[in-house]
């Protein structure tokens, strides 16, 4: 049976994920909890949630999402397969060099309460998104082309302030398709159309915003 496992921040050790991440509510404690709402990738839901990664679907009760958040507003989470294994890891963006990278793992953000309002969008721009992690610099699509292949798969790159591609989007923000080494994910946003700070945590950017808004790292 495949090994789930969750890497903490500042930990360099997997500890065993409770069955209850596995598929069990916990029992009476779970359920007498009382309910509360998540920003989950972009969409407000409440638990359980979903992750997925190769064909393995796992549901992530509240008494697991409130494990995962700790004392933090919002994260990011990598799902996939440990480096050098075929065992299955749930973890910390920040610990994202305990992952293989073919298949890349799944990125999930998660923050505590509902997603921020969806604010009015720039359809007469382009847009930047990768296909593979491989890649240093993102292709550029139409919105229309842009939303069709990030529903396909495609995800929105990575912005660092500095100079670490050839696409510069303004106020010394770059766009990448993977995180360079050292840096790890700050939980801010920026805009991908001229790279000003988003007023809320990347975790909590609605669906309607994924493409107007990158993921800043550092």
């Amino acid at each position: 049976m495949k090994k789930i496992a969750l890497f903490m921040a500042l930990a360099a050790l997997a500890i065993a994920v409770p069955a209850a991440w596995a598929g069990s509510n916990g029992g009476n404690e779970e359920a007498a909890m009382p309910p509360n709402v998540y920003c989950f990738n972009g969409e407000t839901a409440a638990a359980p949630v979903t992750i997925s990664f190769d064909g393995h679907d796992i549901p992530l009760f509240q008494s697991s999402l409130e494990s995962i958040l700790g004392k933090k507003q919002s994260v990011t989470l990598l799902f996939g397969y440990q480096k050098g294994t075929t065992d299955l890891l749930l973890g910390y963006a920040e610990d994202s060099e305990f992952f293989a990278d073919n298949p890349a793992p799944t990125v999930y953000t998660l923050a505590r309460g509902a997603c921020a309002a969806p604010m009015a969008v720039q359809p007469d721009r382009s847009f930047w998104l990768c296909y593979s992690s491989y890649q240093t610099d993102p292709a550029v699509y139409s919105r229309a082309t842009a939303e069709a292949l990030l529903k396909e798969g495609m995800w929105v790159p990575y912005a660092v302030k500095s100079p670490v591609s050839k696409t510069g989007i303004g106020n010394g923000v770059y766009l990448t398709c993977s995180i360079p080494a050292g840096m790890s994910p700050t939980g801010a946003a920026v805009s991908t159309g001229g790279g000003e700070a988003y007023n809320a945590p990347y975790a909590s950017v609605p669906v309607a915003n994924r493409l107007d808004e990158a993921m800043l790292v550092g």
